[in-house]
């Protein structure tokens, strides 16, 4: 992965076997990047996205391997419990254009991935909600 800062933002560039949660992880916590947004574009063959089933308060996961075109890539970065916490969502779409989407849990980079993040100066906490027993933004 490589990264450079542009005014306000960074830009980064993930590189094929570059795993998106893990690397982008480890570039906020050596940039001290603890708040802020994301948007991206790239490619994957190795990914794992699912949503919150609020009846139950579970995630429900689905793996898809072959090649995939990341649509967009979305998501906010904040601190929850001293750690950085990112909360991303994704949309793919097949050969035959069809598109899926979810919550990210990983992904495997296929040919390239590139992000732009906007920094937000002010730390944003999440706190855990007892309603939904998910992490929420502490405002």
């Amino acid at each position: 992965m490589k990264g450079k800062k542009i005014g306000d933002r960074w830009v980064l560039r993930l590189d094929k076997g570059d795993e998106i949660i893990e690397s982008l992880t480890n570039f906020l916590e050596n940039n001290n990047i603890k708040t802020g947004y994301l948007t991206g574009i790239g490619a994957t063959n190795n990914i794992e996205i699912g949503l919150f089933a609020a009846e139950n308060k579970k995630f429900v996961t689905k793996k898809f391997k072959g090649d995939y075109e990341i649509i967009s890539l979305m998501g906010n970065i904040s601190m929850q419990m001293n750690k950085i916490k990112l909360h991303i969502h994704i949309t793919i779409a097949d050969k035959e254009l069809r598109a899926f989407g979810g919550h990210l849990y990983s992904a495997k980079i296929s040919a390239v991935c590139e992000i732009f993040i906007k920094e937000i100066p002010e730390e944003l906490n999440r706190k855990e909600d007892s309603m939904t027993g998910l992490y929420l933004f502490d405002l």
